[in-house]
Protein backbone atom coordinates (compact mmCIF):
# COMPACT_ATOMS: atom_id res chain seq x y z
CA UNK A 1 0.00 0.00 0.00
CA UNK A 2 1.46 3.28 -1.03
CA UNK A 3 0.64 6.64 0.48
CA UNK A 4 0.45 9.42 -2.03
CA UNK A 5 1.35 12.89 -0.89
CA UNK A 6 -1.16 15.46 -1.97
CA UNK A 7 -0.42 19.03 -2.89
CA UNK A 8 -1.56 21.74 -0.57
CA UNK A 9 -5.09 22.78 -1.46
CA UNK A 10 -5.04 26.19 0.16
CA UNK A 11 -4.43 28.12 -3.11
CA UNK A 12 -7.57 26.60 -4.63
CA UNK A 13 -9.55 27.18 -1.44
CA UNK A 14 -8.36 30.78 -1.28
CA UNK A 15 -9.31 31.38 -4.93
CA UNK A 16 -12.80 29.93 -4.37
CA UNK A 17 -13.26 32.10 -1.31
CA UNK A 18 -12.22 35.21 -3.24
CA UNK A 19 -14.67 34.44 -6.04
CA UNK A 20 -17.49 33.84 -3.57
CA UNK A 21 -16.63 37.07 -1.81
CA UNK A 22 -16.71 39.01 -5.06
CA UNK A 23 -20.01 37.40 -6.01
CA UNK A 24 -21.58 38.22 -2.67
CA UNK A 25 -20.28 41.77 -2.84
CA UNK A 26 -21.68 42.16 -6.33
CA UNK A 27 -25.08 41.03 -5.16
CA UNK A 28 -25.02 43.56 -2.35
CA UNK A 29 -24.35 46.44 -4.76
CA UNK A 30 -28.07 47.11 -5.39
CA UNK A 31 -29.25 50.12 -3.42
CA UNK A 32 -32.88 49.92 -2.29
CA UNK A 33 -34.40 53.37 -1.88
CA UNK A 34 -37.73 51.89 -0.81
CA UNK A 35 -40.56 54.40 -1.03
CA UNK A 36 -38.25 57.39 -0.53
CA UNK A 37 -37.42 60.17 -2.97
CA UNK A 38 -33.71 59.86 -3.82
CA UNK A 39 -31.93 63.09 -4.65
CA UNK A 40 -29.95 63.55 -7.86
CA UNK A 41 -26.75 62.99 -5.86
CA UNK A 42 -28.08 59.77 -4.29
CA UNK A 43 -28.94 58.43 -7.76
CA UNK A 44 -25.45 59.35 -8.98
CA UNK A 45 -23.81 57.68 -5.99
CA UNK A 46 -25.87 54.50 -6.42
CA UNK A 47 -25.39 54.20 -10.19
CA UNK A 48 -22.06 55.92 -10.80
CA UNK A 49 -18.71 54.23 -11.20
CA UNK A 50 -16.75 54.35 -7.93
CA UNK A 51 -14.39 57.31 -8.14
CA UNK A 52 -16.16 58.72 -11.20
CA UNK A 53 -16.73 62.41 -11.06
CA UNK A 54 -13.98 62.86 -8.49
CA UNK A 55 -12.10 66.00 -9.12
CA UNK A 56 -8.39 66.46 -9.51
CA UNK A 57 -7.05 69.32 -7.46
CA UNK A 58 -3.65 70.98 -7.09
CA UNK A 59 -1.90 72.38 -4.09
CA UNK A 60 1.48 73.98 -4.77
CA UNK A 61 3.47 70.93 -5.90
CA UNK A 62 1.06 68.22 -4.74
CA UNK A 63 -1.54 66.86 -7.17
CA UNK A 64 -4.60 65.27 -5.60
CA UNK A 65 -6.20 62.61 -7.80
CA UNK A 66 -8.91 60.04 -7.33
CA UNK A 67 -7.70 56.91 -5.56
CA UNK A 68 -5.85 54.59 -7.96
CA UNK A 69 -7.49 51.28 -8.64
CA UNK A 70 -6.22 48.92 -5.98
CA UNK A 71 -7.73 45.63 -4.93
CA UNK A 72 -10.64 47.21 -3.01
CA UNK A 73 -11.39 49.70 -5.79
CA UNK A 74 -11.12 46.98 -8.42
CA UNK A 75 -13.63 44.86 -6.52
CA UNK A 76 -16.03 47.84 -6.41
CA UNK A 77 -15.53 48.56 -10.11
CA UNK A 78 -16.40 44.95 -11.00
CA UNK A 79 -19.70 45.03 -9.14
CA UNK A 80 -22.90 45.63 -11.06
CA UNK A 81 -24.48 48.91 -10.06
CA UNK A 82 -28.22 49.19 -9.62
CA UNK A 83 -30.86 50.81 -7.49
CA UNK A 84 -34.47 49.92 -6.84
CA UNK A 85 -37.31 52.17 -5.81
CA UNK A 86 -40.97 51.56 -5.09
CA UNK A 87 -42.84 53.78 -7.53
CA UNK A 88 -46.57 54.38 -7.19
CA UNK A 89 -48.74 53.15 -10.07
CA UNK A 90 -52.51 53.11 -10.31
CA UNK A 91 -53.91 49.75 -9.20
CA UNK A 92 -53.56 47.04 -11.83
CA UNK A 93 -52.18 49.63 -14.24
CA UNK A 94 -48.99 51.05 -15.71
CA UNK A 95 -50.09 54.66 -15.08
CA UNK A 96 -47.73 56.52 -12.75
CA UNK A 97 -49.17 58.33 -9.76
CA UNK A 98 -48.13 61.97 -9.16
CA UNK A 99 -46.03 61.04 -6.08
CA UNK A 100 -43.65 59.11 -8.37
CA UNK A 101 -42.81 62.17 -10.48
CA UNK A 102 -40.14 63.71 -8.15
CA UNK A 103 -38.32 60.36 -7.96
CA UNK A 104 -38.15 60.04 -11.73
CA UNK A 105 -37.34 63.72 -12.33
CA UNK A 106 -34.29 63.36 -10.06
CA UNK A 107 -33.33 60.15 -11.87
CA UNK A 108 -33.59 61.89 -15.27
CA UNK A 109 -31.37 64.75 -14.02
CA UNK A 110 -28.82 62.27 -12.64
CA UNK A 111 -28.74 60.30 -15.91
CA UNK A 112 -28.00 63.51 -17.80
CA UNK A 113 -25.33 64.63 -15.33
CA UNK A 114 -21.59 64.34 -15.82
CA UNK A 115 -21.15 61.20 -13.67
CA UNK A 116 -23.68 59.09 -15.58
CA UNK A 117 -23.67 60.60 -19.06
CA UNK A 118 -21.66 57.73 -20.60
CA UNK A 119 -23.73 54.95 -18.97
CA UNK A 120 -26.56 52.88 -20.39
CA UNK A 121 -29.39 51.58 -18.23
CA UNK A 122 -31.93 48.78 -18.00
CA UNK A 123 -35.23 49.66 -16.39
CA UNK A 124 -36.53 46.47 -14.81
CA UNK A 125 -40.09 46.15 -13.58
CA UNK A 126 -40.95 43.76 -10.75
CA UNK A 127 -44.28 42.67 -9.26
CA UNK A 128 -45.32 40.77 -6.18
CA UNK A 129 -46.37 37.13 -6.53
CA UNK A 130 -50.11 37.78 -6.30
CA UNK A 131 -51.92 36.88 -9.51
CA UNK A 132 -51.05 34.83 -12.57
CA UNK A 133 -47.42 34.53 -13.65
CA UNK A 134 -48.01 35.60 -17.26
CA UNK A 135 -50.13 38.57 -16.19
CA UNK A 136 -47.45 39.76 -13.76
CA UNK A 137 -44.78 39.48 -16.48
CA UNK A 138 -46.84 41.65 -18.82
CA UNK A 139 -47.69 44.20 -16.10
CA UNK A 140 -44.05 44.52 -15.02
CA UNK A 141 -42.99 45.05 -18.66
CA UNK A 142 -45.63 47.76 -19.14
CA UNK A 143 -44.55 49.53 -15.95
CA UNK A 144 -40.87 49.43 -16.95
CA UNK A 145 -41.83 50.82 -20.36
CA UNK A 146 -43.81 53.64 -18.68
CA UNK A 147 -40.73 54.63 -16.65
CA UNK A 148 -38.59 54.49 -19.81
CA UNK A 149 -41.04 56.75 -21.67
CA UNK A 150 -41.04 59.22 -18.75
CA UNK A 151 -37.22 59.40 -18.80
CA UNK A 152 -37.23 59.88 -22.59
CA UNK A 153 -39.72 62.75 -22.25
CA UNK A 154 -37.37 64.36 -19.74
CA UNK A 155 -34.29 64.38 -21.96
CA UNK A 156 -32.58 61.00 -21.52
CA UNK A 157 -31.33 59.63 -24.86
CA UNK A 158 -33.33 56.72 -26.28
CA UNK A 159 -30.20 54.65 -27.06
CA UNK A 160 -29.24 54.63 -23.37
CA UNK A 161 -32.42 52.95 -22.05
CA UNK A 162 -33.98 49.52 -22.29
CA UNK A 163 -37.04 48.23 -20.46
CA UNK A 164 -37.79 44.72 -19.30
CA UNK A 165 -40.27 43.04 -17.01
CA UNK A 166 -39.40 40.27 -14.58
CA UNK A 167 -42.80 39.82 -13.00
CA UNK A 168 -42.44 37.98 -9.71
CA UNK A 169 -39.27 36.06 -10.67
CA UNK A 170 -36.93 38.15 -8.47
CA UNK A 171 -38.79 38.93 -5.26
CA UNK A 172 -37.01 41.32 -2.92
CA UNK A 173 -38.79 39.66 0.01
CA UNK A 174 -39.35 36.00 -0.96
CA UNK A 175 -40.61 35.15 2.56
CA UNK A 176 -43.61 37.45 1.97
CA UNK A 177 -44.49 37.12 -1.73
CA UNK A 178 -47.33 39.68 -1.51
CA UNK A 179 -45.23 42.34 0.29
CA UNK A 180 -45.16 45.88 -1.11
CA UNK A 181 -41.35 45.91 -1.43
CA UNK A 182 -41.62 43.27 -4.14
CA UNK A 183 -43.50 45.78 -6.36
CA UNK A 184 -40.66 47.96 -7.55
CA UNK A 185 -38.66 49.28 -10.48
CA UNK A 186 -34.94 48.63 -10.63
CA UNK A 187 -32.49 50.77 -12.58
CA UNK A 188 -29.35 48.83 -13.54
CA UNK A 189 -26.24 50.08 -15.29
CA UNK A 190 -25.62 47.91 -18.36
CA UNK A 191 -22.56 49.69 -19.79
Amino acid sequence: MSVERSRPRWPAILACGLLLGLSAAGMAQTRDFGAGVPTVREWEDALGQPGAGAETGKTRSLTVRPEPIGSASLKEAMQPRSASVRLQFDFDSASLRPQSMPVLLNLAKAMQGERLTASKFAIIGHTDAVGRFDYNMTLSQRRAQTVREFLLQHGVDDARLTAEGKGSTALLNPHQPAAAENRRVEIAVTQ
